[in-house]
């Protein structure tokens, strides 16, 4: 029996009627669908030519880095799961509970996605995280949020380098990175671990309470 098969920078174009589940490579091929394809052990797929997850089921660490996948909608996956460097815009219908990498996508809105590990979005075009909710670290670095109202977030959160210019009505209780954003207030702001703001525009501290490590 194959426990580990390595498949890497072959010219595999079609896993149809491939039945495997054990650790499989596959990186580096020209792979366009995985429409019957099962899988359930660690399997990377990174640096294909995937254009969909539609009917594709997996239960395992998947790397789908550098393909070419525009949409999750319908795909359900529960394990550790690399989409890096997509062109996902959208995160609407998907559900996944394991660490979630996102880094390099096209994705504008959280609304309605619900996820509860490591999840990692920065260097999207994300505008808002109305109707969004995560208790997990979140990285969110390099997108163009401009308003954290209504979001609740209990975990590590990074927010350098978006458009920040204030944190009213906003409620976190885990480390926080604000830096190279537009605040200018902390005014009504609670905090209560690790707080990064360099590179602001902050004026004043009058009405703002923090309970740990604050650097400005």
């Amino acid at each position: 029996q194959v426990e580990e098969l390595y498949l890497s920078k072959n010219q595999i174009t079609s896993l149809d009627g491939f039945v495997q589940n054990d650790t499989l490579w596959l990186d580096n091929n020209h792979i366009t669908t995985l429409d019957g394809f099962v899988q359930n052990g660690i399997l990377d797929l990174s640096k294909n030519q995937i254009t969909s997850l539609d009917g594709f089921v997996q239960n395992g660490d998947l790397d789908l880095s550098g393909n070419l996948i525009t949409s999750l909608d319908g795909f359900v996956q529960n394990g550790g799961l690399w989409l890096s460097g997509n062109q996902i815009t959208s995160l609407k219908g998907f559900v996944q509970n394991g660490d979630l990498y996102l880094r390099n996508n096209q994705i504008t809105s959280l609304k309605g996605f619900v996820q509860n590990g490591y999840l990692k979005l920065d260097n999207n075009l994300i505008t808002s995280l109305d109707g969004f909710t995560q208790n997990d670290t979140l990285n969110l670095d390099n997108n163009q949020i401009t308003s954290l109202d209504g979001f609740v977030q209990n975990g590590f959160l990074g927010l350098d380098n978006n458009q920040i210019t204030s944190l009213d009505g906003f409620t976190q209780n885990g480390d926080l990175f604000l830096d190279n954003n537009q605040i200018t207030s902390l005014k009504g702001f609670v905090q209560n671990g690790i707080l990064s703001l360099s590179d602001n525009q902050i004026t004043s501290l009058d009405g703002f309470v923090q309970n740990g490590t604050l650097t400005l």
